[in-house]
């Protein structure tokens, strides 16, 4: 009898598993016509959405600090519209960054140091027209951080308020530092190819020189991005590129 009661009780604990499994998701925001493109978690309580509109295609900023019960829409206060926010980034529920292009395609980044509810301008380059929209964005402390536009990575240790400029040998199309010196980036070597290779670089000098540690060429697969990747720490992070997963337990190598 013993042996069935705890059989019994195995068979109502799988019965429920699902169930329970389900519950622990539920919806807390739903817009039927906008769409979201990027969410950032800073802590349980506090986490910011970006999207567009469906009719003119502009960009909004969504803020919750109770974990979803209630959403304020940010609004952009900056001195020109954005027409895309690529990407966006926080150190903490006060510190953060989101950066892309305005109405007239320069590339523009804006911080704010209110939990979003004022935007300052840092722009590295805010007058040039000549630069793709800001697409990633990394920073370790208020302070010392990096951002790129694929072909340009700039660096600041002022909190934005000056940039030193390096013109990269690959394009970037995603970056993650994990001190002011150690960072890596996911992206693909221009190549007359019309499969150019996916790779994953590792800078050891805060983005001066870069390395390889991965490199993906696979002619029969339609490379349709160049991959994002995240670490949790020096030596452990994960990258997708050209349709697969890679994990890394050694930092890279």
């Amino acid at each position: 009898m013993k042996t069935t009661k705890i059989n019994s009780a195995v068979f109502v604990t799988l019965l429920l598993l699902p169930a329970f499994l389900k519950a622990q998701w539920h919806t807390v925001r739903f817009d039927s016509t906008n769409t979201f493109t990027k969410v950032f978690s800073v802590t349980p309580n506090t986490t910011f959405v970006i999207g567009r509109e469906p009719i003119k295609s502009e960009p909004f900023i969504l803020r919750t600090n109770n974990g979803g019960t209630i959403w304020d829409s940010i609004p952009l206060n900056t001195p020109g519209n954005f027409y895309a926010i690529s990407e966006l980034f926080f150190i903490d529920k006060d510190n953060g960054f989101i950066g892309g292009n305005n109405n007239d395609t320069n590339q523009v980044l804006f911080k704010t140091v209110n939990n979003g509810n004022t935007w300052i301008d840092i722009s590295p380059n805010p007058t040039s027209s000549s630069y793709p929209p800001i697409g990633s964005i990394n920073f370790i402390d208020p302070q010392n951080g990096f951002v790129s536009d694929g072909t340009n990575l700039y660096t600041t240790t002022n909190g934005g308020t000056t940039w030193t400029s390096t013109l990269l040998p690959f394009e970037i199309n995603d970056l993650f530092f994990t001190d002011i010196n150690n960072g890596y980036a996911c992206g693909h070597l221009s190549s007359s190819s019309s499969y150019p290779s996916g790779i994953v670089m590792k800078t050891s000098d805060g983005g001066q020189n870069w390395n390889p540690l991965l490199s993906v060429n696979e002619p029969n697969l339609f490379v349709s991005s160049f991959g994002k990747l995240d670490f949790v720490n020096s030596n452990i992070g994960f990258t997708e590129l050209s349709h697969k997963l890679y994990r890394t337990q050694n930092g890279g190598n």
